[in-house]
């Protein structure tokens, strides 16, 4: 670039771009981190919070799909239930959802994230409209994080198509998946995750009472939004 800045983060796996003024990117960071069965995003959401997660070491992933439901107010919930294929007809259904405890980490862009009013040192940068690109006080961890994939919208495979393949068990960001299925009614409306050793697959499908499991075919769709994995530096 031949005028502005740009400024270049360093961890222990090597540089990053925090950001670049000639780009006008709004920059996104980490502000929690942790395992449990819910997290809360706060009042503060700026322009898109995302949440991150992914089984932790020991849970069960073998034939169990995970995602997550809203809550009251701003606390999502995270779900885990059983898959089962029936090959005769191709179709796929879930037991009853429990809370499943998950690794999680929450990322928010610069807007979203509140500090101490008493801060008043650092370095801010904006956008040329106006936006915070970048402001060191709101950096409130040292945890960084690297998008590893993105699928884009209607690109995966609502039957089982894949999300990641790697060595390790990566995060999946959540605001795509849904779990509904009511134990009074014979209708199951799934967008989750099944994650296996080394990759994760995709489960996006409806199921009622006129044409679903036991009598009939599950139908699938694609991912309606994007899909994304990461890991924490």
């Amino acid at each position: 670039m031949s005028y502005g800045i740009e400024v270049t983060g360093e961890d222990t796996n090597g540089s990053y771009l925090v950001t670049d003024s000639s780009k006008d990117l709004i920059n996104y960071a980490v502000v929690a981190t942790g395992s449990a069965t819910s997290v809360n995003l706060t009042s503060t959401q700026g322009l898109k919070p995302l949440v991150f997660i992914k089984p932790p070491s020991g849970a069960t992933i073998s034939n169990t799909l995970y995602g997550c439901q809203f809550s009251t107010g701003n606390i999502r919930t995270f779900k885990k239930a059983t898959l089962t294929y029936t090959s005769s007809n191709n179709s796929v259904t879930i037991g009853a959802l429990s809370d499943a405890t998950m690794d999680y980490f929450v990322v928010k862009d610069m807007t979203g994230i509140t500090y101490s009013g008493s801060d008043t040192y650092g370095i801010q940068i904006l956008t040329s409209n106006g936006d915070v690109a970048v402001d060191s006080r709101r950096f409130l961890s040292n945890d960084t994080f690297t998008i590893s994939n993105i699928k884009g919208a209607r690109t995966v495979s609502g039957n089982g198509g894949q999300i990641y393949y790697d060595t390790t068990r990566r995060y999946v960001n959540s605001e795509f998946t849904s779990m509904f299925a009511p134990t009074n009614l014979a209708e199951e409306q799934i967008q989750a995750i099944l994650w296996m050793t080394n990759q994760a697959r995709f489960y996006g499908y409806y199921n009622d009472e006129s044409f679903g499991p036991p009598n009939g075919s599950t139908m699938y769709f694609n991912n309606f939004s994007t899909i994304m994995s990461a890991e924490l530096r």
